[in-house]
């Protein structure tokens, strides 16, 4: 269960794009917010130490400035604010480790000045290395960063796995607190099957149509339990195809 949440931001327009949602989120699960920069100390910069130490400080107070402000556009939730300084994508995972209930909430790319973050890679560095749950929203210029953007479906890609099924966790509580629909999905492919002789031919169509069923009946199982923990709004969808694809479209 979700008990806060951490929103990077870099002071670029494009990673405020994840406002939105940790508005929110933070409203409707009534949790509390804590926005974090990070000034990079890298020592890659070619300058001297006591001037460097300059630009790093002068860094943070224009953050903490920047973070109250952005602090000052949520409503409806606890918000603190911090600096850290370092690498983005560390102090970021340090920051939501010591409870594995942070979710992370940021955008997917992002730029700005002293701070030269690239969100994509940083995102990117976040899902991999972080224990926690990331909220990845794919920001563009015409998204907006003002008001709140909440879910109103919810599309779940199912493989089988329980890694995969780690997720249904999540999605059980944000579909109650935004009353949104839920789909599981499930796609399937002859390249799943492997034979091992030349000579043998099988019939195509039959194990299409078993592994349709196949699909069909585990989503259906999947259904069952999240309706059995109170969702209402809960279906599933077969198709034949490529997974990353059908999960797209």
């Amino acid at each position: 269960m979700f008990t806060r949440i951490l929103v990077p931001l870099d002071g670029s327009a494009i990673a405020e794009k994840a406002l939105p949602h940790a508005r929110a989120l933070g409203r409707t699960l009534e949790i509390p917010i804590t926005l974090i920069t990070v000034v990079e100390t890298a020592s890659h910069f070619s300058t001297k130490k006591a001037y460097l130490d300059t630009l790093i400080e002068g860094g943070v107070r224009n953050s903490e400035e920047y973070l109250k402000k952005i602090s000052q556009t949520f409503s409806g939730a606890a918000v603190q604010y911090r600096v850290e300084k370092g690498r983005a994508e560390d102090a970021i995972i340090i920051n939501a480790a010591p409870d594995n209930g942070t979710l992370i909430t940021m955008a997917t790319h992002g730029r700005s000045g002293l701070h030269r973050w690239l969100l994509g890679s940083i995102t990117e560095k976040v899902v991999r290395g972080a224990n926690n749950a990331v909220l990845v929203v794919r920001a563009n210029e015409e998204t907006s960063s003002e008001g709140e953007a909440a879910p109103g479906s919810i599309i779940v890609p199912l493989d089988g796995s329980t890694q995969a099924e780690s997720v249904l966790l999540y999605v059980v509580e944000l579909a109650k607190a935004f009353h949104a629909k839920v789909t599981l999905l499930r796609s399937y492919s002859l390249k799943q099957i492997i034979f091992s002789f030349e000579q043998y031919h099988p019939d195509l169509d039959e194990l299409k149509g078993e592994l349709r069923w196949e699909a069909m009946s585990y989503l259906e199982e999947k259904v069952a339990e999240l309706k059995s923990r109170g969702l209402v709004e809960v279906f599933s969808s077969v198709t034949e195809g490529d997974a990353a694809e059908t999960i797209i479209e």
